[in-house]
């Protein structure tokens, strides 16, 4: 009876083997398997058999691909400073400047903070670029000959509706713009800047007031404000698609003036 039971013991064991076994390839090789090609068995049930060679090439791809995250890695996305100051900037906007983080911008771009601090000294950094972009645009408008020359109301009126325009334009730049308190350095120079064309415009309007063209009872400073609040807000609401930029642009224009002007 021991000797049954030792034989019962080794045959499961022979059993849990082979179940645990890969799939053997048959060893009846046809004669011609050292020439050109794959092996082949003369089995048609099996697949023929990979060369050595190959089959550790191909177990080495698929190693290196499982330890690269993928069988088909995908090229790295290239930034340069632009690139990735507008992907900083849709971030700021959607989250806001105090809310975001460097990880968020990292991976709103698809690559690590370390690539990212590369090019930039840090968060600062990209929202004073962003902020230097959106003024420079505002102040560009007031070097635009429509902007400087005739009377005062017209050179109101396209300061006012190129305003609307760039701000549609360069919506994540005039956001963020347009959201900031101050608290740092870069916010605090970029406020400054802001309240400068706000001055320009305050003294366009008193010039309008002078040649009888805008309502003399209106405070000059105010009304600048008001204007500019209700340009300044499509940065809330508005949605690509929903307007085009010269029908609202057209509309602020309209609603403006319609107040200002004299009946």
């Amino acid at each position: 009876r021991p000797a049954r039971r030792q034989l019962a013991d080794s045959v499961r064991a022979a059993c849990r083997r082979a179940r645990r076994a890969p799939d053997r390839r048959c060893a009846r090789l046809r004669a011609d398997r050292a020439g050109p090609g794959p092996a082949v068995c003369g089995d048609d049930r099996h697949p023929p058999l990979e060369p050595a060679g190959e089959r550790d090439h191909r177990r080495a791809e698929t190693r290196a691909g499982v330890l690269a995250g993928s069988a088909q890695v995908e090229p790295r996305k290239s930034y340069d400073i632009d690139s990735l100051t507008d992907v900083a900037l849709r971030v700021f906007a959607e989250r806001g400047y105090d809310g975001a983080s460097m990880d968020d911008v990292a991976r709103a771009a698809g690559i690590t903070k370390a690539s990212i601090y590369h090019h930039v000294s840090g968060k600062e950094a990209l929202l004073e670029r962003g902020l230097g972009r959106a003024l420079d645009a505002l102040f560009a408008i007031l070097d635009e000959p429509a902007a400087r020359e005739g009377r005062a109301i017209e050179r109101l009126r396209h300061i006012v509706e190129r305003v609307a325009e760039v701000t549609l334009r360069l919506l994540p730049e005039l956001t963020v713009l347009f959201r900031i308190h101050g608290a740092s350095k870069s916010e605090r120079e970029a406020v400054e800047r802001r309240r400068s064309f706000d001055r320009y415009v305050t003294e366009i309007i008193v010039q309008a007031q002078r040649e009888g063209d805008v309502r003399r009872d209106l405070d000059a400073r105010l009304a600048a404000r008001l204007i500019f609040g209700m340009s300044n807000s499509v940065v809330e609401w508005y949605r690509a698609g929903s307007l085009t930029r010269e029908a609202i642009a057209h509309a602020v224009v309209s609603l403006a003036f319609e107040g200002m002007t004299p009946r």
